[in-house]
């Protein structure tokens, strides 16, 4: 919800059971909240959308690939004025 977004490719998160615990993946900071976890397909676009009603669409080709349980990159910056990351989706 902080603005941040991680783009790695799904071979790094293996199939488990349905006891298993999972994997870790993003790295987050204390008070952030993951949002949204989404499949990449070539030619989308990544909508975030803000508690005040901001959004921003940017192409998945701007994120590089990095490795799971990453930090990643600043998707949207926010303020007081645009508030918290609610929503993130891929869209056409």
């Amino acid at each position: 919800e902080q603005g941040q977004a991680l783009r790695y490719h799904e071979t790094e998160v293996r199939a488990m059971g349905r006891s298993a615990g999972g994997v870790k993946g993003m790295a987050i900071k204390p008070g952030d909240e993951v949002v949204s976890c989404d499949v990449v397909t070539k030619d989308l676009k990544l909508l975030l959308v803000t508690d005040a009603g901001f959004g921003k669409r940017t192409p998945v080709e701007r994120f590089n690939q990095q490795g799971r349980g990453g930090q990643g990159v600043r998707a949207i910056r926010l303020s007081e004025r645009k508030g918290y990351v609610v929503s993130a989706f891929m869209v056409e």
